[in-house]
């Protein structure tokens, strides 16, 4: 993943469900590994410390340029939601806040799913829908306010866990615009499991800046597909 990282080249990197050890007893620390590459300027909003805080796990943002202004929010956080996070980053004369946020997603376990990979109908499997879909909404609602009250123009990174007609789409993208709406192609699978269509991470943009490109690579390091994008200031 640090090679396609390096590969990239990207100005900013947003990442959920990011993990840092800080006892290299245990793990290599990631941070200085990405400042290495580049990516000087981040911050990092560990919403889980475990094990006497040396195993973090939480949202990050990294950046080549400056970061003049960070903030954090649990927002309503649960077990399978990190809350949100916004950077101030100024390129060049432009200055704009980049969000990073993970809604409550319905944590299916290996129990979910058959042996050939399709969902196995439950109540267990009912009940988790009902639950994650209940407080997504209520961190969606959360999340749109802070973003609606940027005082700069907003690029919301967002794994929302949910499909692109749901409540929780529409209230996080808002008036702003869906960059693969905009540039990409195809059915815009973002998730590798489970179905070939299912969009459930989303890159939202300020109309003050155009969507030069969209892509989605079809890498298998993760179980999301990343969501890359080259974006202007109009």
């Amino acid at each position: 993943m640090f090679d396609y990282i390096e590969y990239l080249n990207a100005d900013v990197l947003c990442l959920q469900e990011f993990f840092e050890c800080t006892d290299p007893k245990y793990f290599e620390a990631n941070i200085p590994e990405l400042q290495k590459l580049g990516f000087t300027y981040f911050h990092f909003y560990p919403i889980v410390k475990i094990f006497q805080d040396k195993f973090q796990y939480g949202l990050a943002i990294f950046s080549r340029h400056p970061i003049v202004d960070t903030g954090s929010y649990s927002n309503y956080a649960r077990i399978h939601s990190e809350g949100l996070i916004y950077c101030d980053i100024v390129f060049g004369d432009n200055k704009f806040r980049i969000f990073n946020t993970h809604l409550e997603s319905p944590g299916f376990g290996k129990e979910d799913f058959t042996e050939a990979g399709s969902v196995k109908p439950s109540k267990n499997l009912i009940n988790k829908l009902k639950n994650s879909y209940n407080y997504r909404n209520i961190q969606a609602n959360s999340a749109a306010e802070i973003i609606r009250n940027s005082p700069n123009p907003v690029i919301v990174c967002s794994d929302i866990g949910d499909v692109p007609n749901s409540y929780a789409y529409f209230k996080l993208k808002g008036n702003l615009r869906d960059a693969f709406l905009n540039k990409g192609s195809g059915f815009g699978r973002t998730y590798r499991f489970i179905s070939p269509t299912l969009r459930i991470d989303y890159l939202f943009v300020d109309k003050k800046i155009q969507v030069q490109n969209f892509y989605l690579p079809n890498i298998g390091y993760s179980d999301h597909l990343p969501l890359i994008s080259d974006l202007r200031f109009k």
